[in-house]
């Protein structure tokens, strides 16, 4: 089993044997499917260490450092703010929230990264 893992730390990108421990290095000179498409907010967001607004399934919203990332959208993220509404009873809505300090999001939890913009 392979894992693509995206990090600030790494300047590449590395393949690795999860059940042997051997390391791969990707092709030298191919664009990094990591900078292309849906992964580029993503890349970008590790690379310059930006914030970023992530969507979940569970109506949950997270502003985030996003640390590293694979190709499953797994994320481990820093400084989290996650944002989320609860119904009262009487119809009122309570927006609640809280802060966590490191964080793993699975990936099928994902529905959309946003950069957002400097107004």
């Amino acid at each position: 089993m392979y894992v693509l893992l995206h990090s600030a730390e790494r300047s590449e990108t590395n393949l690795t044997r999860m059940d042997s421990g051997h390391s791969e290095r990707s092709h030298e000179g191919k664009p990094d499917s990591s900078t292309l498409g849906p992964f580029q907010i993503l890349s970008t967001a590790v690379q310059e260490n930006q914030k970023v607004l992530v969507s979940c399934r569970n109506d949950h919203k997270l502003y985030c450092t996003v640390k590293a990332f694979d190709r499953h959208f797994n994320l481990i993220v820093e400084n989290a703010k996650e944002i989320w509404s609860v119904r009262m009873p009487g119809g009122k809505v309570s927006n609640q929230e809280r802060s966590v300090n490191k964080m793993f999001i699975r990936g099928d939890s994902v529905i959309s990264v946003v950069r957002p913009t400097n107004s």
